[in-house]
């Protein structure tokens, strides 16, 4: 009896050994780079109280620029990323009881997004020339906008606006981060994407879209009206 009571109990240790082990597995894959977070200690290590404030400055301000990017590169929310980098930021007593103006704030964390996303556009912006070939698709989305309304005053509403995001090749680089046409007509976007091209000195030769009909109409299709504006036929 006592036998079977001790093969009992060495099999539920067994099998939990092995949960925790899948569990271990679990959140190593969700982990992030390790590249990152090596970046990150060497400089909570290297932190001194008596360091000059400009370069506090420069050093909050880089690690707040890769806590933005990691977090848009894995889809965490503001308040997750920030709640993380607190935690971390408290481990290694940088945020004490004492001493809390080193605490990453949510909205502060949502500015930084918007600034490297739009540092990040501009660079390849500014390094796109010449295009080739351009592929776009676009996707509807719940919009801040202004609206005047019978009181003349501007009001804050939400509308579907049709965002279009233009991919260059090749090289597979985004032209810019979405244009935004008047409406949905083939028309209107062919007139946002020739300004584009024009404005980037592009040598149109080749498009890529879905098979929309709005794109690739024989006669006014979106496609056709770039072949007619560019006087060409186009890939």
């Amino acid at each position: 009896m006592t036998t079977s009571k001790n093969i009992v109990k060495q099999k539920r240790k067994e099998a939990q050994y092995e949960r925790e082990k899948r569990e271990m597995k679990r959140l190593h894959a969700v982990q992030p780079s390790q590249e990152f977070i090596e970046c990150d200690f060497e400089e909570f290590e290297s932190f001194d109280s008596s360091t000059s404030n400009t370069h506090k400055y420069t050093r909050n301000h880089n690690q707040l620029r890769n806590l933005a990017i990691m977090c848009d590169r894995y889809q965490i929310s503001d308040r997750a990323g920030a709640a993380m980098a607190n935690a971390v930021l408290q481990d290694y007593g940088i945020i004490t009881q004492e001493e809390d103006s080193q605490i990453i704030d949510r909205n502060k964390l949502r500015r930084s997004r918007f600034s490297v996303r739009k540092e990040l556009a501009n660079e390849a912006h500014e390094t796109i020339n010449d295009i080739s070939a351009i592929y776009f698709d676009s996707r509807k989305d719940q919009t801040r906008v202004l609206v005047e309304r019978e009181d003349g005053h501007l009001h804050q509403d939400t509308a579907n606006e049709e965002h279009y995001t233009v991919l260059s090749e090749p090289g597979n680089q985004y032209v810019t981060p979405h244009i935004t046409p008047s409406s949905g007509k083939a028309k209107d976007i062919a007139t946002e994407l020739t300004d584009l091209c024009r404005e980037c000195n592009s040598n149109l030769m080749a498009v890529g879209a879905d098979g929309a009909r709005v794109n690739t109409g024989i006669y006014n299709g979106c496609i056709r009206l770039l072949e007619l504006e560019f006087t060409k036929p186009l890939h």
